[in-house]
């Protein structure tokens, strides 16, 4: 007896695995992560970033953007002058082999809106920079657009990879 399930439940949102060495971005090219179906990722080369936004909706990528990635290389974690931060945590990303801090941050009043950015990096959100324990000194900055569901970021960072 074959039966079928009548209750509305949702299914399980796609993942796909995304690996910046496909995009030839250079100094990306040792990061992957998941991210759901009906994302994409563009590289914006004139400020070395990553955006993974959604596919359907209105205006620019950037401005659909729901993750943005920077990079910085830097001996320790750095904390910016032009932000306020809420909030710090220090968490762990994966495997031990990753060391990652968490910011709730926002800018402060009166600094200009950080250039070629989407639109909510100008408002109050997360940001996690992490890099990998191993003698790395590069950190990637993964910001959080504030309307994004908190489980879908989290689900990110335990995807990521850093090679």
């Amino acid at each position: 007896m074959i039966t079928t399930s009548t209750s509305a439940e949702e299914p399980e949102p796609k993942l796909e695995r995304f690996q910046a060495e496909d995009i030839s971005a250079v100094p990306f090219e040792n990061l992957s992560f998941d991210i759901p179906s009906g994302m994409k990722v563009a590289f914006l080369p004139s400020i070395q970033s990553l955006n993974v936004y959604e596919v359907d909706g209105e205006g620019e990528p950037i401005e659909r953007s729901q993750i943005f990635i920077r990079f910085f290389d830097a001996s320790s974690f750095l904390t910016l002058r032009t932000v306020t931060i809420h909030q710090t945590e220090d968490l762990n990303i994966g495997t031990e082999d990753y060391v990652a801090r968490r910011y709730d941050i926002e800018k402060k009043p009166g600094i200009a809106n950080f250039p070629g950015q989407p639109t909510w990096r100008n408002e109050r959100h997360i940001v996690t920079d992490t890099r990998k324990t191993s003698g790395v000194t590069r950190y990637y900055v993964i910001a959080k657009n504030p309307e994004l569901d908190m489980d879908v970021y989290e689900e990110f960072l335990e995807s990521l990879e850093l090679k």
